[in-house]
């Protein structure tokens, strides 16, 4: 290992010499250090500086764009370079010129340019060098022409797409923040996504009439501010010196959380410059304690012992959250993990934590196999460097979002069709895909040709008997009419277009309505044609309609479903579900009336002690910890009540779950 000044590079940092070493070599004079947050970039510039000044002093430019980065960078340059090298700065509140290492911002050195010649600095370090492309920024990198201009980031890609490359060249040293996890450089991550809380509803609906925007906005229930308050503080009880940073999204929901976390600071922009860097000191120099900002964190901001970060504030940008992220990733004695609390509802968010748990996995196996091919002469050990908890809910908002991406698959294509099947009580035609693509939001027609070449393999795949509808497809007007005489017979009645769904025909395929309707005009007018008497009965009274209800509730035992209404009416027995709600405002309404409650409205007045106890049965049905959208389908068949009953009997799901012993005390 190579000793430079009075510090010792890391292993990284070391090979970042050589290669920077290399660079030179090739007569080249600028190079771009890419190194993830926490890493030692700043150190990594110090040891070039006195690799490439070979025991002579030389004239160094240090520049970026914050006071603050400057501040921090100059006691690192002092530990490398020594004391027998002058340091200054050139920024609003100092002025300094006669010095070996100048510390400047971009904004002050652009008023001074006319101080200093050219090639007058023999080496100028850009620090966050992704900002080169600002106006701020360039006019300065373009005047100087230094022996040699090194760039160093943690976040090279820019939102506007202007590549940093075109400055200082391709990566000479590049470490991601994958690679830097995976290989031990940085601080183990423990990274919980606290997404809990979500409108089930959506998971209701197809994937073809959803976008990724419509589930992102519809999807998420945010945290209230008081939640968000006591699980950080029950977090923070869990370690002996805890260390908290808050990313928030406005002054105003800084001011919020600080109300709630008694003790804690703010951090922001719309504070006098003397109390952010109270605040700041304050921060540093503590051994607890809890900072709330927006972004002034982002960059150039050093607290190595964070150890708990808090993200409430809500950014489609990578480079952000990696910067972001980076504030608890330097490696300190004494710290074994940063934990990370994400309260972010965001589909971005999962979707760039699934992205980059990914990446991570993949280096961690990268590195493992060049170590077996003994690409390495190093001791190396692979670390498992980050561990991810994401919410049930978190999981099937991720499924959703890839059957929304991928588009229908055809596993979920064929089970739309056997569910239509079901809901219309025969094989579905290509007319009823169209409707029920209008009304029941069912995958278009064109969709399901796409997938399958044709309808009629769609069907096939479904397993659905296409024979039958050949049939009805290839039948004659009399023939039908024939069927129409036939069902009447067998009913001893009028058919009604419930019966030529409903009631089976030895021998026989039956049409349905809409095949009657396409080839006579309307259903009515294919009775008339067969000889049969039409369907005019006069409307039944309120009280007609309460004692058939009443009438099937003896009959079967018990309070009628909506399933058992909707049986009972396909036999004639009683009015349709719909006729019920249209007449008394709702089914639980007209049960009520007869002196029955649903199971819908008993489930709902369960005392919270019964609601507990039906998600312990719930769980020992699934055999784990039954999420909002198991609570939902259960609520359908009226077992139990609905999440939405639990929530607001419990205030959050997470308490219903604690309430009925499924998980302990921890968030």
């Amino acid at each position: 290992m190579v000793i430079v000044g009075k510090l010792i590079p890391y292993d990284y940092q070391a090979d970042g010499l050589g290669k920077l070493d290399i660079v030179r070599a090739k007569g080249k004079r600028r190079a771009l250090a890419v190194m993830a947050t926490g890493l030692g970039k700043t150190a990594l510039a110090a040891f070039d500086v006195e690799q490439f000044s070979q025991g002579r002093k030389i004239k160094v430019l240090y520049i970026c764009h914050q006071t603050s980065i400057l501040e921090q960078a100059q006691p690192t340059f002092s530990a490398v370079l020594g004391t027998g090298w002058s340091y200054g700065f050139l920024h609003g509140a100092r002025k300094d010129f006669e010095v070996d290492v100048l510390y400047a911002t971009f904004q002050t050195m652009r008023n001074y340019l006319n101080h200093f010649h050219p090639e007058y600095f023999d080496y100028i370090v850009v620090d966050e060098s992704h900002h080169v492309h600002a106006e701020t920024y360039l006019p300065t990198i373009l005047y100087f022409n230094p022996k040699f201009l090194l760039g160093i980031t943690a976040t090279p890609e820019r939102e506007d797409l202007l590549d940093i490359r075109e400055i200082f060249g391709k990566e000479a040293v590049s470490i991601t923040l994958e690679r830097a996890l995976a290989r031990g450089y940085l601080t183990r991550v423990e990274y919980l996504v606290l997404t809990d809380d979500i409108d089930e509803s959506v998971f209701n609906e197809l994937p073809g009439k959803l976008t990724v925007k419509e589930i992102g906005r519809r999807v998420f229930i945010p945290k209230r501010d008081d939640e968000i308050a006591n699980i950080v503080l029950v977090r923070m009880g869990k370690l002996e010196n805890p260390k908290v940073a808050i990313f928030c999204s406005s002054i105003n929901h800084c001011e919020a959380i600080a109300a709630l976390l008694p003790g804690s600071r703010m951090y922001h922009s719309s504070m006098h410059i003397d109390e952010q860097k109270e605040s700041l000191e304050w921060f540093k120099a503590t051994k607890k304690g809890i900072l709330i900002t927006i972004d002034m964190l982002n960059e150039g901001v050093d607290v190595p012992d964070i150890n708990i970060l808090v993200f409430l504030r809500s950014t489609d940008s990578l480079r952000v959250f990696l910067q972001q992220l980076g504030r608890g990733l330097r490696k300190i004695e004494g710290k074994d993990f940063v934990l990370a609390l994400d309260f972010v509802g965001n589909v971005g968010r999962l979707q760039m934590l699934k992205e980059l748990e990914k990446r991570i996995r993949n280096e961690r196996e990268r590195f493992g196999r060049k170590i077996q091919r003994g690409g390495s002469s190093k001791k190396h050990v692979i670390v498992n460097a980050w561990s991810s908890n994401f919410t049930e809910e978190a999981v099937d908002i991720l499924g959703l979002l890839a059957e929304v991406k991928t588009g229908y698959t055809r596993e979920v294509l064929v089970n739309h069709l056997l569910k239509l099947t079901g809901e219309i009580g025969r094989v579905p035609t290509q007319k009823d895909v169209i409707a029920a693509s209008k009304s029941r939001g069912v995958a278009s027609l064109a969709t399901y040709q796409s997938h399958f070449g044709s309808f009629t393999e769609a069907l096939l795949a479904a397993g659905l008997d296409i024979h039958k509808l050949v049939v009805v497809q290839n039948k004659s007007k009399d023939e039908l009419l024939d069927d129409l005489r036939f069902l009447a017979q067998k009913i001893g009645r009028t058919p009604t277009t419930v019966d030529l769904a409903a009631v089976k025909l030895e021998g026989r395929v039956t049409a349905t309505s809409v095949t009657y309707v396409a080839r006579f005009g309307s259903y009515m007018a294919a009775v008339i044609a067969a000889g049969l008497k039409p369907n005019r009965h006069p409307s039944k009274t309120d009280a007609e309609m309460l004692e058939e209800l009443k009438a099937l509730a003896q009959q079967i035992g018990r309070i009628p479903t909506q399933s058992d209404i909707t049986a009972a009416y396909s036999n004639g027995e009683i009015s349709s579900s719909g006729t019920y709600r249209l007449r008394f405002g709702s089914l639980d309404r007209a049960l009520e009336r007869v002196g029955l409650r649903s199971r819908r409205v008993e489930n709902s007045k369960k005392s919270s002690e019964e609601l507990a106890v039906d998600l312990v049965k719930l769980s020992e049905q699934l055999g784990r910890i039954p999420t909002q959208i198991d609570v939902g389908n259960a609520s359908k068949k009226e077992i139990m009540a609905s999440a939405a009953t639990y929530k607001r009997r419990f205030g959050t799901w997470k308490s219903a779950l604690r309430a009925a012993g499924l998980i302990d005390d921890e968030v």
